[in-house]
């Protein structure tokens, strides 16, 4: 990304490689087009000397957690500008009631996987293995589990602290279990 400085001041940002139009600064009536291959064989002091600089790319905030605003530029130095990118935290209170969701939704996909044996039993008399049974059990202590996680949350930091992943195991968000291969071979999609 660069950004074409007139005057001092930032004129216009290029997101990518295109071709430009810059006034000559030798004659500022005259307009000269560049190529976009100026974006990738010049430097960045050649595109400085017509008065395009390299911008730094801002932190993009987690989508997550955040929304993310209009970002705004400054020239940090010569040649080079400074992208800021704000963003605004979502509300705690909607976070907690779209993970809950969320949590509640992948644990049913989990179990729906296993419940052509429910049927089977209904309708053949044929016993669910004890395996499964344990791993249904499983997913639901799982789920219910994450939920109280999130719903604990007092801020968003505590809520952001539900993504990090210890060295051994999961995310506190995503601490489901794994079946075994017994269990894996009843599953259906």
């Amino acid at each position: 990304m660069w950004a074409v400085i007139k005057n001092n001041a930032i004129d216009s940002i290029i997101p990518k490689a295109t071709t430009v139009t810059i006034d000559d600064i030798t004659n500022p009536n005259n307009d000269i087009t560049y190529g976009p291959e100026i974006f990738s064989l010049w430097d960045d002091n050649e595109r400085w000397g017509i008065g395009i600089a390299k911008v730094n790319a801002g932190t993009e905030p987690d989508q997550k957690f955040y929304t993310r605003g209009t970002p705004s530029y400054a020239i940090a130095s010569a040649g080079v500008v400074t992208e800021t990118i704000p963003k605004t935290a979502i509300a705690l209170a909607t976070l907690k009631t779209k993970y809950t969701e969320q949590t509640k939704q992948n644990g049913h996909t989990m179990i729906k996987r296993y419940s052509w044996l429910a049927e089977r039993k209904t309708f053949a008399g044929t016993a669910v293995p004890s395996a499964v049974t344990s791993h249904v059990a499983a997913i639901v202590s799982a789920s219910q589990t994450i939920c109280t996680a999130i719903d604990d949350c007092g801020n968003l930091d505590d809520f952001m602290a539900l993504w990090t992943v210890p060295e051994s195991g999961n995310a506190p968000i995503d601490d489901w279990p794994t079946a075994s291969n017994t269990v894996a071979a009843y599953k259906r999609i």
